[in-house]
């Protein structure tokens, strides 16, 4: 096992226009809901800089109003969908050449200065023939074009104090996924790649350096707790991200969610094929040019090695919690129901979790839960939800961290 530092990695920065939050304050965005993109320069780096903004050295006046402002009040409401400023100018696209949105609302009380971001999942597309169907069943994984304006949270972004008490009132960032390249890509359009562009890992910079002012009181660079989460091919963007995460907001304290994609860390029933599995790989690599996690590179400097899922786990150094159901019909599918098989791999997936220091497992046929609320709150395994069991590893409270169906 590796444990290799994690270079923070520059992204780009660009500002955005002011507007007025209608949160029953008068907080302001630096970003507006569905925002037109105009082009304009970028600052290098995650951090905010003195050159972001205008420099005021006059010295304030305190002598008529020295008290603490209060947190922001709760005020329940829909995600906004926003652009990413300067999309284009910053490669941070979907497959159609569309700019990225991501759905965003601002947290309340004491914890207006903790963040859960979630990337969204859905498959993946390298080969022409894929991507091409792709775009016939599942457009809007390729392309920003028809997302709503608002977005309803459930499961771990529900608003329903009681059922939610720990997450309610964050910060929610809900990240749509149109790159089809499971968070990693940085390639552009051209007939190598079926003139599709690859542009998962860009986006998530892009978007990350956009939270980092996007309000004048709230924004992740003065984030204090910052949770990455990610179900299916959006787990695998949590893992291809989630150092670069924790390296880039020193002043956080950062972990992360893999729902429903653990992977490689569990042992297949079927006899490996290796060919088959590096010909999937550098395909991948080919199209997608993936950036994957530093550490990784920097230990075996090759891309494919670091996408695969059986060698990225070693060289994740922040926490994470895995949710795995047992019978989870995507990863059973290959089974072709074959009852000893399914009882096998469901054996090797309790075996995998065991030892994990926060992991929750039904046996449910479930793929993802963790933005699903009956399946969120509503599923028990010995008495405790997936809620519940995420809560206590994440606050470190008495209470179980591990749950496996037996």
């Amino acid at each position: 096992m590796f444990h290799i530092n994690v270079a923070l990695l520059g992204i780009s920065l660009s500002l955005c226009a002011i507007v007025t939050t209608g949160c029953g304050d008068n907080r302001q965005e630096l970003l507006h809901p569905d925002a037109t993109v105009v082009a304009d320069g970028g600052v290098d780096g995650l951090a905010p800089t003195s050159e972001d903004a205008s420099v005021d050295t006059t010295v304030p006046d305190t002598s008529y109003d020295t008290s603490v402002p209060s947190p922001p009040a709760f005020t329940p409401g829909p995600l906004k969908l926003y652009t990413v400023k300067s999309a284009i100018k910053r490669n941070a696209v979907c497959n159609d050449g569309s700019p990225a949105k991501y759905y965003a609302r601002l947290g309340s009380g004491t914890h207006a200065s903790k963040w859960i971001i979630h990337l969204k999942g859905g498959a993946s597309c390298w080969k022409e023939s894929g991507c091409a169907d792709r775009w016939i069943s599942d457009p809007q994984l390729m392309s920003s074009k028809s997302f709503a304006q608002t977005k309803t949270g459930t499961g771990i972004f529900s608003q329903d104090a009681q059922r939610n008490p720990d997450f309610y009132n964050w910060n929610h960032v809900y990240l749509n996924y149109c790159s089809s390249d499971k968070w990693a890509g940085d390639q552009g359009a051209s007939p190598e790649t079926y003139n599709w562009h690859f542009r998962g890992k860009a986006i998530v910079k892009a978007v990350m350096k956009d939270l980092m002012k996007f309000d004048t009181t709230q924004n992740l660079a003065s984030a204090t707790e910052v949770l990455l989460t990610g179900s299916s091919a959006g787990g695998s963007g949590v893992k291809f991200n989630l150092d670069l995460l924790a390296t880039s907001l020193p002043q956080a304290s950062v972990k992360g969610v893999l729902d429903s994609s653990y992977g490689g860390g569990i042992e297949d029933v079927l006899p490996p094929n290796p060919v088959k599995d590096d010909w999937v790989l550098q395909g991948q690599v080919a199209i997608w040019n993936p950036e994957p996690d530093a550490s990784c590179m920097a230990a075996l400097n090759d891309q494919a090695s670091c996408i695969d899922p059986n060698v990225i786990f070693s060289h994740i150094s922040t926490p994470y919690f895995v949710f795995v159901d047992q019978h989870d019909v995507l990863a059973t599918g290959k089974y072709n129901g074959d009852a000893t098989l399914i009882a096998a791999h469901a054996e090797n997936v309790r075996q995998a979790l065991q030892a994990l220091p926060g992991a929750f497992s039904t046996r449910k046929s479930f793929h993802t839960a963790l933005m699903k609320s009956p399946r969120f709150f509503g599923e028990n395994v010995q008495k405790v939800n997936y809620a519940t069991v995420l809560g206590n590893w994440y606050f470190s409270r008495p209470g179980p961290t591990n749950v496996i169906k037996p």
